[in-house]
């Protein structure tokens, strides 16, 4: 009945390994569904760089087709492995269903009833049975380790890939700030050089008013009627200075006419690019309501400017229209004074309406900064980001090293351990062979020197033999003293250090299970942080986006201004073309006026 236990215990170690191997296809059934999803999500990703990167170089287009067929290449020498591990896999299960059946077919032609000498022929072949199976799990278990080498080595190549894609991402981070840090320096120099524009326009217009306060000196009321022929030379005398300060002044307009010219298409730029609220389109009707009203009130302008110099003119105009009512010189200065006062009133205006340009361009220049100073936070935002997510994976990786080590010092204990049970065993074999060859008569010892003797180099196989020899001290009690009673006992004994020999081999399986389990937990773990990482990306490319789309006004204004002379000067559009006509005005912001010709035509 002991060989019947034994093959029944054969069979039930077999089906274990059917069952273990069961699980490693479905393992490799799992991981390539792991792969086929990464390659699924890596051909999103490059889609969705293409989409945000339309308008990119030829070079990082060439750049990004050798990344995609690197990655091809990676998928499909994982595929092809792992397809060849699985066909190793599914032979070694066939085989090994054969090797059942024709233990099952031995179990059920083995009477039960047999001689000593069959038994003894049945033992042998059954030893040789352990020796090749032995043989065949020392062959799986070196594939396994060669199955979790390659494994390793493609975990290797993904962390490099993702470490060299962040040092990629962090360098064009550094040439954008660069870039946006640049651009604010220049857009500040150029606000200084405005505002010391204004102060020297500033000055000049108070220098200018005080030189005419101090050139009009009262004269005294006693020499008034003596004097009025040298009041009219002094008169003329000032018309002719009026009339070199007009001609400066028209000098000093045509330039500020020039300047309103460039002020006048920047506000028309800066309108089509800002967005017209309501509330804005309110204030400017209130502004100009409440200018007109001042025009009014004021239509004077040498009273309203200069009122002294105003009422000495007129006391003047007065007493010549007494005393010479009919010369001529007075009606020609008076002719000449009414049109002072008219190129006066112009050029106020034109001031003021030049002052209230300069105001709405003062006012979208802090706009400006105020948005490139909210995205230089964001920027920076993101980069923290970025840094964090590099420190989880960092973590996450010594923590899947330190499981690794863990699991391969509680597989080096359980090799130790399986071998020197494996030597303990073939120790028992040896003693049964010197039973059975010799013909014992009386009991013999066994020493102390012929237990331990293949044992002295291996510590591990020291402790376990003297572990047994223990036991057999505390068993030697119950030893029976006939030869075939103690082959009965040491077969006993064989057949209970199989089962420990098992169940050390379960745990081992268990162990196996758990570390790859821990280890498809760590790829999920890190294929979400290489998401994040990537969306993240995504993100700052479009602020990257945004950013350029803000710094280069004057040419999205240059290609705005063509994109309406083109739909002024075209003819009637096709059909297929009026909806990219539609597009790229939406793009460029056009007006809806002007978008209305598309469908008009």
């Amino acid at each position: 009945m002991s060989t019947v236990d034994r093959l029944a215990g054969e069979l039930h170690a077999e089906r274990q390994k059917l069952a273990l191997y069961e699980r490693n296809l479905r393992v490799a059934v799992e991981s390539c569904k792991v792969l086929k999803t990464e390659k699924e999500n890596l051909a999103n990703i490059i889609a969705g760089f293409a989409c945000a990167e339309i308008k990119a170089g030829a070079s990082e287009i060439e750049q990004l087709k050798q990344k995609v067929g690197l990655l091809t290449k990676e998928f499909q020498s994982k595929e092809s492995a792992l397809v060849l591990a699985r066909t190793t896999v599914i032979k070694e299960n066939t085989e090994l269903k054969k090797r059942l059946a024709e233990a099952q077919n031995v179990t059920q032609q083995t009477p039960t009833h047999k001689s000593e000498g069959s038994e003894n022929v049945q033992i042998a072949e059954l030893e040789l049975r352990l020796k090749k199976e032995i043989g065949l799990n020392k062959k799986y278990e070196k594939k396994l380790q060669q199955l979790e080498e390659i494994t390793k080595e493609n975990d290797e190549k993904k962390y490099e890939n993702i470490i060299k894609r962040l040092e990629e991402e962090r360098e064009q981070f550094k040439k954008l700030y660069e870039d946006a840090h640049g651009r604010s320096i220049y857009l500040e120099r150029k606000f200084a050089s405005l505002q010391l524009d204004q102060k020297k326009s500033h000055e000049d217009e108070i220098a200018k008013t005080h030189l005419q306060k101090n050139h009009v000196v009262l004269e005294e009321d006693d020499f008034r009627i003596t004097k009025l022929e040298e009041q009219i030379r002094i008169l003329s005398q000032r018309c002719d200075e009026k009339e070199n300060e007009i001609s400066e002044l028209s000098g000093f307009l045509t330039v500020l006419k020039g300047e309103n010219v460039f002020l006048k298409e920047r506000l028309e730029q800066m309108e089509r690019c800002k967005s017209t609220t309501p509330e804005a389109m309110c204030f400017v009707d209130l502004m100009s309501e409440e200018f007109e009203k001042f025009k009014e009130d004021n239509e004077d302008v040498l009273e309203f400017l200069c009122p002294a110099v105003f009422n000495e003119v007129m006391i003047l105009i007065e007493e010549a229209k007494a005393e010479n009512s009919k010369s001529d010189q007075v009606k020609i200065l008076e002719h000449q004074v009414l049109k002072l006062e008219k190129s006066i009133t112009q050029k106020s205006t034109e001031v003021e309406r030049l002052a209230e340009k300069i105001q709405d361009s003062e006012k979208f220049q802090r706009k400006l900064e105020a948005d490139l100073e909210a995205k230089e936070e964001s920027l920076t935002k993101n980069l923290e980001t970025i840094r964090k997510l590099k420190d989880d994976l960092k973590i996450e990786v010594s923590k899947t090293d330190e499981m690794k080590s863990e699991v391969s010092k509680q597989r080096i204990r359980a090799h130790e351990e399986i071998d020197a049970r494996d030597r303990e065993i073939e120790a028992f074999r040896k003693m049964l062979v010197n039973f059975r060859n010799e013909k014992m008569e009386k009991p013999r010892k066994i020493s102390k020197h012929n237990r331990n003797s293949g044992h002295e180099d291996d510590p591990a196989s020291f402790r376990r033999s003297r572990t047994f020899s223990q036991d057999d001290r505390e068993s030697n009690a119950n030893v029976p003293n006939d030869p075939d009673s103690k082959n009965v006992y040491y077969e006993n004994q064989l057949t209970k250090k199989e089962f420990d020999i098992q169940e050390l081999r379960k745990q081992l399986l268990d162990l196996e299970v758990r570390l790859r389990e821990n280890e498809q937990v760590a790829m999920t773990r890190q294929l979400e942080s290489v998401a994040r990482s990537e969306e993240m990306t995504e993100k700052v490319r479009a602020l990257e986006g945004k950013l350029q789309m803000l710094s280069s006004t004057s040419e999205i204004d240059y290609l705005r201004n063509i994109f309406t002379q083109f739909l002024h000067s075209m003819n009637s559009p096709s059909m297929p073309s009026k909806p990219i006509l539609k597009a790229m005005g939406s793009v460029l912001k056009i007006p809806i006026s002007e978008m209305r010709m598309i469908d008009k035509k």
